[in-house]
C-alpha cells in the first residue's frame, strides 16, 4: 500500500469547496510536469497539499520541487519531504511542526500543581463530601 493509499484512509476525500470544515488537506499524484499548477492554485486558497510525484522521472521531479518552493517562498508557505516521491506543502496559515515541538508547547502550557494547590482542593472535596 503506497503512501498516498494510507493517507486517503486518514484524511479521507471530500469535496475541497465544501464549507463543511475549515481547512481542507489535498492529496494529488502529479503524473505530469504540467499539473504543478493546480498546486500553486490551492496554496493560494489556503489549502494544504500533500503531492506524490512518483510517476516522473528525476529531472521532472527537480523541477516540480523547485516551481513549488517558487510558489512558496512567494506566499511564505512551507515544504516538507515525507518520502523519496511525497511532499507536504502548506499555505502560510499552517504550520509544519514535529511531534516534539507539539509535546514540549503542550507541556509549558499546562499549569503546574503546587502542594499548596492540592491542600486547597482537598479541603473544598472534604467541605463538599460532608452533609
Amino acid at each position: 500500500m503506497s503512501i498516498m493509499d494510507r493517507l486517503r484512509g486518514v484524511v479521507g476525500e471530500t469535496d475541497t469547496n465544501s464549507n463543511e470544515y475549515s481547512s481542507h488537506v489535498v492529496l494529488m499524484e502529479i503524473e505530469l510536469y504540467e499539473e504543478v499548477g493546480k498546486v500553486a492554485k490551492y496554496l493560494m486558497e489556503e489549502k494544504s497539499i500533500i503531492i506524490n510525484v512518483k510517476a516522473l522521472d528525476d529531472e521532472d521531479v527537480q523541477r516540480v520541487v523547485s516551481f513549488l518552493e517558487g510558489s512558496l517562498f512567494f506566499i511564505g508557505g512551507e515544504m516538507k519531504q515525507l518520502d523519496d516521491r511525497t511532499f507536504l506543502c502548506v499555505p502560510n496559515s499552517v504550520a509544519i511542526v514535529d511531534e516534539d515541538e507539539v509535546a514540549k508547547s503542550t507541556a509549558e502550557s499546562v499549569p503546574k500543581v503546587t502542594e499548596e494547590d492540592e491542600s486547597a482542593i482537598d479541603s473544598e472535596l472534604k467541605v463538599e463530601e460532608e452533609p
